[in-house]
């Protein structure tokens, strides 16, 4: 069912919870490109309806009106697969128009509904006209003959797979049926970038999982680097929702590929964990001992969201089966963060002294997940800890998560950094502006550190810059308050020269210009500048 292609670019924010897919939200719909801008909020919509669907819908309407229903058949989708009966009476309170959308995602999604059971699922809506017009569509669609020619002239110039999707995917259907899982490559180059590739691919790959999943699987390992990963995962969110036992099986049994049979695995058994985390404790017995101690893990985090109680119950009978279960009590305590980290963050420090050396890095993951909702009680807890030995304190992987999703009070809470933790904070943070495009804004930060440390700060600054862009900093040089920062700002741009240059050789030529000795000497070694420049 549902799942989301790999978006490289939300992919440290997909775990984010509620309030912060709702920044990430607000974020995405700055992205100047429709194509893009569509997908990232694919994938944001896709994890929010998992988490809090419900929320999910009330956010539809701040999508742009040709994206509207792309996102809300995706929350209906996911909604359909968590809780039927509930995406559908939330359907029932739609208009006409985005009750069609609504219910034939739904439709789409859950495959494994028995003919009657469809009947009686458009009948609950109490709108017959509209019932009639799904199940006419779904009884009386003819399919061609020749469904590879069907395809290739459906998707030609112009092809509108969000408004044919249905089309598209009963002739994928029938193709991949007479023609075999070799089709599959052919299907996904041919609509590649399409704003409905993902919808399309999730509802197909779902249904060809269901009539042969270990064939398909097998399949799938073999496939092109470029497309195994993301074929793969969905195959194990289908999987491991149909069968999840028999999926993790057949996994462990297979031989190739032991890189992606470990992450398939993985999916798979997040996926038995939410459905189910009971039955995971019921058939350990019945699985090798590595993959009983990360099912295991999966179960403990998901029975931890709802009864904390009950998870450490689970876990302590777990004791006598396992010499060491830290990392069964790390899987818990992050479960129970998701959904009560006040509470998970009391246990942690009510057994601060039986956990020991653990406790710290349990302190960390709780104020992890707290300071998405309160940044400042979390920065405040975090520093009423000593840092450790090597001077680093929990605030510096805090407001680097921080960052991610709510950059500007990350920043804001920089001054209130404790001495001894600062320069690695500032200097996460200049790597992270410079990334996201704000050098400018990088470099002014220097201004509220003391000078003592300003120096080190900017030669971090100048680094980021110079690797993120050469052409931005070379610009800039120029404006720089000092000769010794104009220097040291060349040097960086000269240090981050590639095999193949941004700047022209008469733009390096002014750069060089710069260049003293006394930025040398903060650098780097006389003698390694050199060697730069003579490469150039």
């Amino acid at each position: 069912m549902g799942l989301r292609r790999n978006h490289r670019s939300v992919s440290g924010s997909i775990s984010c919870r509620p309030r912060g897919l709702t920044k990430l939200l607000e974020q995405s719909k700055k992205i100047p490109s429709p194509t893009l801008r569509l997908n990232v909020q694919d994938a944001i919509f896709q994890r929010f309806a998992f988490l809090d669907p419900q929320e999910a819908l009330g956010h539809v309407e701040e999508v742009d009106w040709q994206h509207r229903d792309a996102i809300l058949a995706r929350v209906f989708a996911e909604w359909s697969i968590s809780n039927l009966d509930a995406a559908t009476a939330s359907a029932d309170t739609l208009d006409n128009k985005q009750q069609m959308v609504a219910l034939k995602s739904v439709l789409q999604t859950r495959y494994d509904l028995s003919v009657s059971n469809r009947h009686n699922l458009v009948r609950s809506l109490e709108t017959e006209e509209l019932a009639a017009m799904l199940l006419n569509e779904y009884q009386t669609l003819k399919l061609p003959d020749n469904p590879d020619a069907a395809w290739n002239s459906l998707t030609s110039d112009g092809f509108d797979l969000l408004s044919q999707i249905e089309l598209a995917t009963s002739i994928a259907e029938q193709w991949m049926e007479q023609s075999g899982f070799e089709v599959l490559p052919r299907i996904m180059e041919s609509i590649a970038g399409n704003p409905g590739y993902d919808i399309f691919l999730a509802g197909f790959i779902h249904k060809a999982t269901l009539s042969n999943p270990q064939g398909l699987f097998d399949f799938a390992l073999e496939l092109d680097e470029s497309i195994r990963e993301d074929v793969l995962s969905r195959i194990s969110y289908a999987w491991g929702q149909m069968d999840p036992f028999a999926a993790v099986q057949a996994v462990i049994a297979s031989k190739r590929n032991a890189y992606y049979r470990s992450a398939s695995l993985r999916a798979i058994l997040r996926q038995w964990a939410i459905a189910s985390p009971q039955d995971i404790f019921n058939k350990r017995s019945l699985l090798p001992r590595y993959v009983q101690l990360e099912s295991l893990g999966y179960a403990l985090a998901e029975i931890a969201k709802s009864d904390p109680q009950q998870a450490l119950r689970h876990l302590e009978s777990l004791e006598t089966e396992w010499v060491d279960i830290s990392i069964l009590l790390d899987s818990l305590v992050n479960g129970w963060a998701e959904t009560d980290p006040h509470g998970a963050l009391e246990w942690v420090t009510s057994n601060s002294n039986e956990l020991g050396s653990k406790f710290r890095d349990m302190l960390s993951d709780v104020l992890l997940v707290l300071v998405q909702s309160n940044p400042q009680e979390a920065l405040s807890i975090a520093q009423s800890h000593p840092a450790s030995r090597r001077g680093d304190g929990i605030e510096i992987t805090l407001i680097q998560e921080l960052s991610r999703t709510d950059l500007n009070t990350a920043i804001d809470l920089l001054p209130q950094v404790r001495d001894e933790t600062r320069q690695s904070v500032y200097r996460n943070m200049s790597f992270t502006l410079c990334l996201q495009g704000q050098s400018k804004r990088a470099f002014e930060l220097a201004r509220d550190l003391p000078e003592s440390e300003q120096e080190h700060y900017l030669e971090s600054v100048f680094r980021h810059w110079a690797r993120f862009d050469e052409e931005g900093l070379f610009q800039e040089i120029e404006n720089l308050p000092s000769e010794e920062l104009k220097s040291l700002a060349a040097y960086h741009l000269i240090s981050e020269i590639g095999d193949t240059p941004v700047l022209t050789k008469e733009q390096l030529d002014h750069a060089k210009s710069h260049l003293n000795d006394g930025g040398i000497e903060r650098s780097r070694t006389r003698d390694a500048l050199e060697g730069l420049l003579n490469r150039l």
